[in-house]
């Protein structure tokens, strides 16, 4: 038999395990933006657990976060400490009033950054997962 003779067709893409998102295995999430009473049990979170205790900040059980992720959670704090530092408050969009956090509580994201900014080693790094020495108490 000659090569010529095979005849090559294409094969079409199969669907077989494809998702709905078009086959990437992961469904987007909707945008869900965040409403004032839950940057303000977040903030709350942070206030009696620390930065970084996501986990922990969900399990205070406050109803306005249930719906949120631990994720979530981090993402908005992290959102939160960037508007905080800003030398001055961002100038609010017209339309925009509903999703305007107020300076109070603005104030109080940089005084909790700043007293765990204070309770930082010095070399900027966290202790977790550092083991510690011998002569080191807990």
């Amino acid at each position: 038999e000659e090569e010529d003779d095979m005849v090559v067709k294409p094969r079409k893409a199969s669907t077989k395990g494809m998702m709905a998102d078009g086959g990437h295995g992961r469904r987007s999430k909707h945008h869900n933006p965040w409403a004032l009473e839950e940057a303000e049990a977040l903030v709350e979170g942070v206030a009696q657990c620390g930065g970084g205790k996501w986990a922990d900040i969900k399990k205070l059980g406050f109803p306005a976060i249930e719906s949120r992720s631990a994720v979530d959670l981090k993402d908005k704090w992290r959102n939160l400490l960037r508007i905080a530092m800003l030398p001055s408050p961002p100038a609010p969009k017209s339309g925009d009033k509903k999703r305007e956090i107020p300076a109070s509580l603005l104030m109080r994201v940089r005084e909790l950054a700043a007293r765990a900014a204070k309770n930082r080693p010095p070399d900027g790094r966290s202790n977790r997962g550092r083991s510690r020495l011998p002569n080191e108490s807990p």
